[in-house]
């Protein structure tokens, strides 16, 4: 079997704070030449890299792996050297036309840079794995990860489990943005499909319909979902957004300028629990894995389910009002929360507020997050489901949307 050849790209514009690029590249090196498997993995690198050069390396070595480091803006945009040694910035369009003519040859990109997850938004179009940050990034967490990455890539690990490891190795040093990497992947052919009749088969679809604001008008024909399609929550969010909503929301605003609620209910917010604490905040800085540890169904997602995106539509208010959220294990307790607006003033007997996070999650398997639409206090706080019966009038609503009828 041929070697695997990882192509390590690093770039210090002399403008630009200085970082320790020489000691991540001797990491990397000294955990492939300690690897099991050492001699199916040839190491290749290149300093003081210019735009220019990365086309040569790319003819040069015929990576399998990209390895970039160095410094990213938060406009999205990778810090090369231009011939003076000081930053050229290339946006992330530039730099994915150009990974779209090696994707026969590279199977994964690395973008160890400051806010490179757009990058790797860009690049995964045409690239099966890509692994971006979506914060900022101390200098000595971007060196563990590494190690941990290619640690794990040496000793055979799939791309994903090395992604895996490599944050592991961040955590098992007690830094605290593990969360910064983000791992994307190619999603497959036709994981979400675009559809003006309203009579698709409610039996394989679930549909969202995109909205400007709460009230207002619909945009465009609805996007039908297969949710077998979709292995969690973050890719679907992920492919909503590449395929319908990146010409009219910034990237990494999911919780700040777009949000997916019920149809029926909309005041059910698909959020993590913690976010109700900070909803001025993108949702993923409250729970970085909250929408990849669970599938569709654990949201409520399923086939023949009614769903809206709804975009924020004016600057001086907020995109959701008061969110807070609620932990049952009672299934029943969780489709009434879902499918009715009332469902926590007619359940209010059974719930007690639950002043810290470990009690949610010690005493609940699935979470609800809801707005406050009665402007009862609500607003920023935990309940938890402590048992009890549920009301006749309750029994009204145990029923899932669907296409054909709201009632």
């Amino acid at each position: 079997m041929a070697a695997k050849r990882v192509l390590f790209l690093a770039a210090e514009p002399s403008n630009e704070v200085r970082l320790r690029l020489g000691e991540e590249q001797r990491a990397i090196r000294n955990v492939l030449q300690m690897a099991r498997a050492r001699d199916s993995i040839e190491f290749h690198d290149r300093f003081a890299v210019r735009p220019a050069d990365l086309t040569q390396a790319l003819h040069d070595v015929r990576p399998n792996v990209v390895h970039f480091s160095g410094h990213g803006s938060s406009s999205g945009d990778l810090c090369f050297e231009n011939d003076a040694g000081v930053s050229e910035p290339v946006d992330p369009e530039a730099l994915a036309s150009v990974f779209r003519l090696v994707s026969d040859e590279v199977e994964a990109v690395v973008l160890n840079a400051c806010y490179s997850e757009q990058q790797a938004f860009a690049i995964v179009r045409s690239i099966k794995y890509v692994i971006g940050m979506s914060d900022a990034l101390d200098d000595s967490a971007a060196i563990r990860f590494s190690a941990g990455f290619y640690k794990a890539l040496g000793a055979t690990r799939t791309y994903a489990d090395s992604f895996n490891f490599g944050v592991a190795e961040m955590r098992l040093h007690g830094m605290p943005d593990h969360w910064t990497p983000v791992l994307l992947e190619k999603p497959v052919v036709g994981p979400a499909y675009l559809r003006t009749d309203d009579r698709m088969d409610g039996a394989t679809y679930a549909r969202f319909t995109i909205l400007k604001g709460r009230y207002g008008q619909r945009e465009g024909p609805a996007v039908y979902v297969d949710p077998a399609q979709f292995s969690c929550l973050r890719s679907l969010i992920e492919t909503l957004y590449r395929s319908y909503l990146r010409d009219r929301v910034a990237p990494f605003t999911y919780g700040t300028e777009w949000i997916i609620t019920g149809d029926w209910n909309d005041h059910l917010l698909l959020a993590p629990a913690a976010w109700v604490k900070a909803p001025d905040l993108p949702a993923r800085s409250a729970g970085s894995s909250w929408d990849e540890s669970h599938a569709l169904e654990h949201f409520g997602i399923t086939p023949g389910t009614m769903w809206n995106v709804r975009l924020r539509d004016d600057r001086s208010r907020s995109l959701v009002e008061e969110p807070f959220a609620v932990a049952s294990t009672d299934p029943q307790v969780l489709e009434i929360l879902r499918s009715q607006a009332k469902g926590f003033v007619i359940l209010r007997h059974r719930f007690t507020e639950a002043p810290t996070a470990s009690q949610m999650e010690a005493d609940s398997s699935s979470i609800v997050v809801l707005e406050d639409w009665a402007g009862s206090a609500r607003g920023g706080r935990w309940f938890v489901d402590n048992g009890g019966d549920i009301p006749a009038e309750a029994q009204f609503y145990l029923r899932r949307s669907s296409f054909t009828s709201r009632a």
